[in-house]
């Protein structure tokens, strides 16, 4: 996909160029363009993790749009357009930036823009604050999932604005298709050189419009956006267990009883270095001390690289939508759905028995001094037994005998083993589905819609949404919705609010 679309954009590219120029006389004319929407809303939110918040605010959103065309001689056009966002909290002003050539072969787009699959989609019936974008978020707030790839939504928003290649096809029939390739999907307008793209995406959209008379008309629209992710492969695990970066043998594992004498090292260097504990500060000398702090060094790079190593593992990202609207007369219909894997995988901690082969390897490593000749293995019990109290010996010094039954630790009783066990993050996963219907009559529309995700970790969220349109004059629109959105997280947190939002709403 990677390849086939990088030529056929070279080769359209380059025909374009061959075409012919537009005469000196004639440069690119530019225009500005864009919007403004006001907004004034009020809410209420009862949030189980924290008390009823009622309160009034103020938001705001708009563009500036600089926008400029050109046609040759040979009827090529050529396109441009820079939007400078009116409201930015991060100092990123520029939002997109892009050329786009156009002809009877279709267009071609270079520069920082949603992809195909966000473009070719037709999901907003919403005549109000746009449901389908998940502005309930910014009313409500309290861990609503926004718009975008967050999962309350079917435009996918969150994969725009990168440098990428685009082409679509002219109309045909009414259908159209278009095309993205993205080579480094972290790069949103910034220049970057040349890398081994392992980081990029492609997506693919269409879509068909038809009108059928009598007031019938449909649109239909399916995308798809993949996105490569850097991480660790299959090969990275053994038997499920992670396998440290540093073991000699490499076949050996991070033990739940090497985690507790990592963390023992780390706790004894911050009581020492505080001197809250009297030995320790006491017969600490600034060599002693220094020798504490390197051990602590030492044990935090080792759990620091088994707990996040696995946490790297990923597959490609996908998110597929796809819409349905039907109009008939005064009256249009819709659905929406977008599923999304998020293709990353998490670390489970876990712990389990030591099995026998297991006990043999450690017992008869040399260099491993936790089990001697006198323990032995029971597969019926899953214990060690050897030693002054039937137990093996996981204090580091090696003599079985140093566990008593005055100083005995019970978890060596049943040897465990500490292990990641790999899991998909499931937060990462999830399905979107909304459906709406609006009526449309001179300048005023009326819509009411729904929509609601599932994640796979068991996490939920709705919201419905009444809104009112009234156009004041050209362009220029007063809206208002009103709405309910709740969520309810599988911790159990819950959360629910109600909002009247109001505002003016300007395109120019």
């Amino acid at each position: 996909m990677r390849n086939s679309l990088v030529a056929t954009s070279a080769f359209a590219f380059a025909g374009a160029m061959a075409m012919g120029q537009a005469s000196a006389a004639d440069m690119l004319s530019v225009g500005i363009g864009g919007y403004m929407q006001q907004w004034v809303g009020m809410a209420s939110v009862d949030d189980s993790a924290e008390m009823v918040k009622d309160g009034t605010a103020q938001q705001s959103d708009s563009e500036i749009h600089f926008k400029g065309k050109l046609e040759s001689d040979s009827g090529l056009t050529f396109s441009v357009k820079v939007e400078l966002e009116g409201n930015s909290k991060d100092g990123t002003q520029i939002d997109e930036s892009q050329l786009t050539i156009g002809g009877e072969f279709g267009k071609i787009t270079l520069g920082a823009e949603d992809p195909a699959s966000t473009l070719t989609h037709h999901g907003g019936l919403d005549v109000g604050i746009t449901l389908n974008c998940g502005d309930t978020h910014k009313w409500i707030g309290g861990g609503l999932a926004g718009c975008s790839h967050n999962g309350f939504g079917t435009y996918g928003h969150g994969h725009g604005d990168k440098n990428q290649i685009m082409y679509f096809t002219p109309r045909i029939n009414g259908v159209q298709l278009g095309a993205s390739y993205i080579p480094d999907a972290g790069q949103e307008g910034e220049n970057k050189a040349l890398n081994d793209n392992d980081d990029n995406a492609w997506a693919v959209g269409a879509n068909y419009v038809g009108d059928f008379g009598d007031g019938l008309n449909i649109a239909v629209s399916l995308g798809h956006y993949q996105r490569s992710q850097t991480g660790g492969t299959d090969d990275m695990f053994f038997d499920g267990m992670k396998r440290m970066e540093d073991a000699d043998p490499v076949n050996s594992l991070y033990r739940v009883m090497d985690y507790n004498d990592d963390m023992a090292d780390v706790t004894t260097a911050k009581m020492a270095a505080a001197g809250t504990t009297k030995s320790d500060a006491e017969d600490s000398t600034p060599d002693t001390l220094e020798e504490l702090r390197n051990l602590a060094a030492d044990a935090n790079d080792r759990m620091a690289s088994h707990m996040t190593s696995m946490k790297l593992k990923a597959d490609d990202k996908t998110f597929t939508n796809a819409a349905l609207q039907v109009g008939m007369g005064a009256f249009s219909f819709g659905v929406v759905y977008a599923t999304n894997d998020g293709g990353t995988y998490m670390t489970a901690n876990a712990d389990r028995a030591l099995t026998e082969s297991e006990f043999n390897s450690i017992k008869n490593d040399a260099t491993d001094t936790r089990y001697g000749a006198n323990h032995t293995y029971d597969p019926a019990t899953g214990k060690v037994y050897g030693g002054s109290d039937n137990s093996g010996d996981f204090n580091g010094s090696g003599s079985p005998a140093d566990e008593t039954a005055t100083n005995n630790d019970p978890r060596n009783d049943d040897p465990m083993i500490r292990m990641d066990k790999v899991a998909e993050d499931q937060s990462k996963n999830w399905d979107t589905w909304g459906a709406g219907v609006k009526y449309s009559e001179g300048p005023m529309a009326v819509s009411l819609s729904h929509l609601a995700t599932e994640w796979d970790n068991g996490d939920e969220q709705e919201a419905t949404m009444l809104s009112v349109s009234y156009t004041l004059g050209p362009g220029v629109a007063s809206k208002t919705s009103i709405f309910m959105a709740e969520k309810s997280l599988a911790s159990g947190r819950e959360i629910d609010g109600t909002a009247f939002v109001t505002g003016i709403a300007i395109g120019f």
